[in-house]
């Protein structure tokens, strides 16, 4: 972790940004979680299931410290903190059970599906078969789905879950605008046109940022994002949704639920 992060998130406070941090709540200290609570707007922790699956994920004690971490937030700002789930073939089925924890806990739950990208599966550290759905899951995950929906809905919207399970069953079919609206600048300042682009656009120098988002390059790049549907990460679908508004195949049981919720 940036030794430097208080700074930088009172200067994102200052200029006027909205904050958001993602965390495995290990490193969460008495004095971050305040500092955290003073200038975010909200803080998602990575729960990946039920103590024991969790720990088998994320390494032994973690579960415990992702809690703890829950907790102090919450202390200094209540509703801060929210379990984030990235729903995988091995926890999909402690579902409910972690909603249950997040009303226990007086926090949100939100839901993301696991994408076969990052350090994660070149090195092989987890199976493969752990994390990827089959074909014979998706009943039961859409079973699963419907079970939580209410819960789930105070964090997620109803196309957002959609699009999860439409990712999971192979079937997602939208073009992702995400180039046109959003980019990343990584900590060393390159630039991609999203958090998963493998190449950099071109490194942030400033006074230059308009220039870089108007270039051959980044324009060519948006282009090719278009047709891409290789992730159904949260932080790009809800402006998918909008100007898409796609029309997805589920199961007729989970689209009554839906309608209804």
């Amino acid at each position: 972790m940036r030794k430097d992060l208080p700074k930088i998130l009172n200067l994102g406070k200052h200029l006027g940004f909205k904050q958001y941090v993602s965390t495995n709540g290990t490193l969460v200290t008495d004095y971050l979680a305040k500092v955290l609570a003073n200038t975010c707007d909200g803080v998602d922790v990575s729960i990946d299931g039920l103590e024991q699956t969790h720990d088998r994920i994320r390494g032994h004690g973690t579960f415990r410290r992702a809690l703890n971490a829950i907790r102090t937030l919450n202390k200094y700002k209540a509703g801060i903190a929210s379990i984030g789930v990235t729903i995988m073939r091995l926890n999909f089925r402690e579902l409910p059970a972690l909603c249950t924890l997040a009303e226990n806990l007086r926090c949100g739950i939100s839901i993301q599906p696991i994408i076969p990208t990052g350090a994660v599966f070149p090195r092989g550290y987890l199976l493969n078969e752990w994390l990827l759905f089959r074909e014979s899951d998706i009943h039961e995950l859409e079973e699963v789905i419907m079970l939580c929906l209410n819960q789930l809905l105070k964090n997620v919207s109803q196309p957002y879950l959609r699009i999860v399970v439409s990712y999971i069953k192979g079937n997602l079919r939208r073009k992702c605008i995400a180039g046109y609206l959003k980019l990343t600048i990584d900590s060393q300042g390159h630039i991609y046109p999203c958090s998963l682009w493998d190449k950099a656009i071109a490194k942030y120098v400033r006074g230059r940022l308009r220039k870089i988002w108007r270039s051959r390059e980044f324009n060519e790049a948006r282009l090719k994002m278009l047709s891409c549907n290789k992730c159904a990460l949260g932080c790009y679908e809800p402006d998918n949704i909008t100007f898409n508004f796609p029309l997805l195949r589920l199961s007729s049981e989970l689209r009554r639920a839906l309608r209804k919720a």
